[in-house]
């Protein structure tokens, strides 16, 4: 077997576990991940392929790869996955190569917020990195548009006056005891935070690391 063909073997491996993952969360509004191979090799000149969802043609708009994110049986968000990966330094190991996750609001271009890895980013920016894009009014508007949850918590605080959301209030993941971002801790941070739809019984104690262990790694 050639080792591109052993790559593109283990990318479609992880590219399963990834519809796994938001199988799990979303049921059947999970997507499926396409792979395709990278137009340019990597700075060794070796071959990089990327996973992302397959484009779909959306209201108002050009084709899009975006994961609609349901609030209250509304299309309220919408996320972006995308990874790119390689064989690690022994050719014995899938590695990505860089990996972004952003969230944004429906109809909206720019993220209110992304995570990003770059394996090789240099010594002058860390090689996993949070951006956040929104201004305070657009995130805290996000957090009250659910009924359950925080969001339904966080409305009914100003009405008895016990005090006012900020931005403050977000907890965005880094990775818990491994200090190291992963998707299921972004997807339990959307279900936490923003009350998005999601299937019953996801991230109890016994199963909150989610239910594939696919990160940034």
């Amino acid at each position: 077997m050639s080792s591109d063909q052993g790559l593109l073997e283990a990318v479609h491996q992880f590219a399963i576990e990834l519809e796994d993952l938001f199988s799990a969360v979303f049921g059947e509004r999970g997507p499926s991940f396409d792979v395709e191979r990278a137009p340019a090799p990597g700075s060794d000149g070796t071959t990089r392929f990327v996973i992302r969802p397959p484009s779909v043609e959306v209201q108002r708009g050009a084709p899009s790869s975006s994961i609609p994110l349901f609030i209250d049986g509304e299309r309220a968000l919408a996320m972006d996955v995308a990874y790119r990966c390689r064989w690690d330094h022994a050719q014995r190991y899938l590695a990505v190569d860089s990996a972004t996750w952003s969230v944004r609001s429906v109809d909206v271009a720019e993220p209110l917020f992304r995570y990003e890895f770059v394996s090789r980013q240099g010594d002058l920016l860390p090689a996993a990195h949070l951006h956040v894009h929104a201004h305070r009014d657009e995130l805290v508007y996000t957090l009250f548009r659910g009924g359950v949850g925080r969001p339904r918590s966080r409305g009914q605080a100003i009405l008895t006056r016990k005090g006012l959301p900020r931005l403050s209030n977000i907890h965005f993941p880094l990775g818990g005891d491994r200090l190291r971002p992963c998707l299921e801790d972004v997807l339990q941070m959307l279900i936490e935070e923003f009350s998005i739809e999601h299937e019953a019984g996801l991230f109890s104690a016994s199963n909150r690391a989610g239910p594939s262990g696919v990160g940034i790694r």
